[in-house]
């Protein structure tokens, strides 16, 4: 099916040769009297992954999933667009389509969303994909990561001096933080002109 689609957009509105053996019509002796790729096409009736798909429902039965308490139709069909492309729940619905399947609503998917993140359902599903993956015990930890900012309390931006190192900032690193703002060296003497700055009372 593939390579009558590329066959048809490669040959689209150009002309064929008039060359014996080249098709059926010149073996008749007829010369053909449409352009490429519109003579004896193939239809296609619908376009459907069916290996993928069929991969994905012997995947989806092997896990156990399908006998998941609150794993209903709209689970299954948002898990499988995310397996195919990884977007949103909105566009999943877009990957749904191009796969060959029939998607629910948008409407209905935010309508089920509520019951997926219930702590029965959350900790069933991870009890389920431990037990597959033979783990024992074992807890899910999700982090996110970002980009601390130091401020000092007129609130002017800071350096984030350790956090490259991968340390807390202590006082030490607050410390030279401040002398780079005043222009002052970490060890307390001033550049030529520039007075050696007081110690907090």
């Amino acid at each position: 099916m593939l390579k009558e689609v590329a066959r048809q957009r490669l040959n689209a509105g150009q002309l064929s040769f008039d060359l014996l053996g080249l098709n059926s019509e010149n073996d008749a002796g007829s010369a053909p009297q449409e352009p490429a790729g519109t003579g004896c096409v193939a239809p296609i009736a619908s376009n459907r992954m069916g290996v993928l798909l069929e991969a994905l429902e012997v995947a989806w039965k092997a896990v156990g999933l399908d006998r998941l308490d609150g794993a209903d139709e709209v689970f299954r069909q948002l898990v499988t667009a995310r397996l195919i492309e990884p977007t949103s729940k909105q566009d999943s619905l877009r990957v749904l389509t191009e796969a060959g399947l029939s998607p629910v609503s948008y409407a209905t998917v935010k309508r089920h969303l509520p019951s997926y993140a219930a702590e029965d359902f959350t900790r069933n599903l991870s009890r389920l994909l431990a037990g597959y993956a033979r783990i024992g015990r074992a807890s899910l930890v999700l982090f996110d990561a970002y980009d601390p900012v130091l401020r000092d309390r007129q609130g002017r931006r800071l350096s984030r001096a350790g956090l490259l190192q991968g340390k807390t900032p202590g006082a030490a690193d607050h410390g030279r933080a401040a002398h780079r703002r005043d222009r002052v060296p970490s060890t307390g003497r001033g550049f030529r002109g520039q007075a050696r700055p007081r110690p907090p009372p």
